[in-house]
């Protein structure tokens, strides 16, 4: 489904719940590649299925991910566990690499990881 140039949508971005990621050959669909994510070959994007991202993201969204970028305090990230599941919500300010905190648009809490869990936190890119 990745096209010559497209972008893989690996999963639904359901609201601060934990996604079963899409291996990128299984992805859902593809959508053309934003100029941001030109010449990133491990980029991918998730589908918005609610408001919970508003007024970054709509439902039907695409939130496109730039693996290789680190995110700063406040920003959207996207959180891969090492056990490849997904998880999007806000990079908080005491969010460090061996502990990182966000805040869950589910629940409105800070969602604490064991580093040793996560795989890799980046940001997520607006359209």
């Amino acid at each position: 489904l990745t096209g010559q140039g497209g972008v893989p949508v690996l999963s639904v971005a359901l609201v601060g719940d934990l996604m079963g990621r899409i291996p990128a050959d299984q992805a859902v669909e593809s959508v053309e590649r934003p100029r941001s994510l030109e010449g990133v070959r491990n980029g991918f994007a998730v589908r918005v299925s609610s408001n919970a991202f508003y007024p970054a993201f709509r439902p039907g969204d695409v939130a496109f991910i730039h693996p290789n970028i680190p995110p700063l305090a406040g920003d959207l990230v996207c959180v891969t566990g090492r056990d490849g599941r997904l998880l999007l919500g806000r990079l908080t300010a005491d969010s460090s690499p061996d502990q990182p905190t966000m805040l869950s648009f589910a629940e409105f809490r800070p969602v604490i990881f064991d580093g040793a869990s996560v795989e890799k936190v980046v940001a997520v890119h607006y359209r």
